[in-house]
């Protein structure tokens, strides 16, 4: 059983902002046609992984000039157990940690990672390997035929023997719930009054098509294990069961329900990239979706709780899928906390998680020198002034208005500063230049210009 899935289009953003943060550009490139796409890299080629513990593995995004699109990622083929812990953008790609949990068998699989935005597709493969122990069946128990289902028999002769004192059944639970094909339990007690030491015979009535039951003993003192096992052709609904206790000429009852569900349980959990988010940003939000069963099918996901206006990216996720989607909150989004809800439906199995975004705040930027002088064939630097609430996206710069025959760059400090430099060539033209440099956070965009005197 192999697990699919990854769309990350808020990732694809952040790669999109660490790649445009080290460019060089000058205006004679920028008039070359490039084609307009992208591609994708995972290193290491061989990941090893542990049961019970973690590996990280790193995703280039390489787009070219003229790609605009979002990317989304999904991991295809992931094995059964193994999920994606976190994910994380950084300069050039995005950081995946997936981590296996210690019942995970050995394996070595190829696992893909599939990229799409923009009408296009591409797939970097690469090997996972998983280190850990084998998990060998449940030893197969023999389960003694299924007593008839119909009336109460008529009451034994009293030629038999009673014991003395009065018992009475009781049940545990007294409702499950199980997936047309799989099995359930339940307990059954004998409580015996006035000295009760009868042995008491079990049978059960309502079983639907295409179950089995079975009780582990049929004949007790104290109690017994009802096991019902449903078939992957059991109609779905509700059924009343009746356990009887037969002793002597005596017949004591007691009801349960047996719920069956189609298609497969699940439990969904979300991890919020980030929690505070500007009004125009995006925030990205990662989807785990775990088997509970044997079984595995789609599990449509639907979100509600966003603020009137905000777009998330449509997912139809897998059973035992890690999936990352895109929300955008609109510019006029009133600052607020914000209770995102993910509701998770596969057949009649309905699973919620949720998560608080908080929406507050603005962004700037600002440059300085406004303005300076340099000669031909020299370095002018400017230093940039990047102001957002806590929890925004991070920025993606874009610098336009610079001399022809000069490039730009923008250099990240130790310190967190950020500088831009323009450096002309001796072909540059004389004249003054306005420089604007753009910081979208999101879809916001800030600006802030300066000038510069070529001599």
């Amino acid at each position: 059983m192999r697990r699919r899935g990854f769309p990350v289009v808020i990732v694809a953003g952040l790669v999109c902002s660490a790649l445009a943060l080290g460019t060089n550009a000058s205006s004679a490139a920028s008039k070359k046609k490039v084609p307009a796409s992208f591609t994708l890299k995972v290193t290491p080629a061989t990941v090893a992984l542990t049961t019970g513990g973690q590996s990280t593995l790193f995703v280039a995004v390489t787009r070219s000039s003229t790609f605009k699109k979002g990317v989304a990622l999904e991991l295809d083929d992931l094995p059964v157990g193994v999920s994606v812990v976190s994910s994380a953008a950084v300069k050039g790609g995005v950081n995946v940690v997936i981590g296996a949990p210690v019942t995970v068998q050995s394996s070595v699989s190829t696992v893909r990672m599939v990229g799409t935005g923009g009408g296009l597709r591409r797939e970097a493969p690469f090997t996972l390997q998983v280190n850990g122990r084998a998990i060998l069946p449940p030893p197969v128990t023999p389960q003694p035929p299924v007593p008839p289902v119909g009336p109460v028999p008529p009451t034994p002769p009293t030629s038999v023997v009673q014991s003395v004192g009065e018992f009475a059944l009781t049940v545990d639970p007294v409702t499950t719930a199980v997936p047309a094909g799989a099995a359930t339990r339940y307990a059954v007690f004998v409580n015996g009054a006035g000295g009760f030491n009868g042995t008491v015979q079990f049978r059960l009535r309502g079983l639907p098509t295409g179950a089995q039951a079975a009780f582990l003993p049929e004949f007790s003192k104290q109690g017994t294990t009802l096991i019902i096992t449903t078939g992957v052709t059991t109609p779905q609904g509700n059924y009343p069961l009746v356990v009887d206790g037969l002793e002597g000429n005596r017949i004591r009852s007691v009801n349960l329900t047996l719920t069956v569900r189609t298609g497969a349980d699940f439990s969904i959990g979300i991890i919020s990239q980030t929690t505070t988010l500007i009004p125009g940003g995006t925030t990205g939000v990662t989807v785990n979706v775990a088997s509970l069963t044997s079984t595995t099918a789609d599990v449509d996901l639907t979100f509600a709780g966003l603020p009137a206006g905000s777009t998330v990216t449509p997912i139809t996720a897998r059973i035992n899928q890690t999936a990352f989607f895109q929300v955008v909150i609109p510019t006029n989004a009133p600052s607020a906390i914000y209770r995102l809800t993910v509701t998770g439906t596969s057949g009649s199995f309905v699973k919620s998680a949720f998560v608080d975004l908080t929406v507050q705040g603005t962004a700037s930027i600002g440059i300085s020198p406004t303005g300076a002088s340099a000669p031909r064939g020299s370095v002018t630097t400017y230093t940039l002034q990047l102001v957002a609430t806590a929890g925004a996206s991070a920025p993606v710069l874009s610098v336009s208005g610079n001399p022809a025959m000069s490039t730009y760059n923008i250099i990240f400090n130790a310190d967190g500063t950020r500088q831009l430099t323009i450096t002309t060539t001796a072909a540059t033209p004389p004249g003054q230049y306005t420089i604007t440099v753009t910081a979208r956070y999101g879809t916001v965009d800030v600006a802030a210009t300066t000038q510069l005197l070529v001599t």
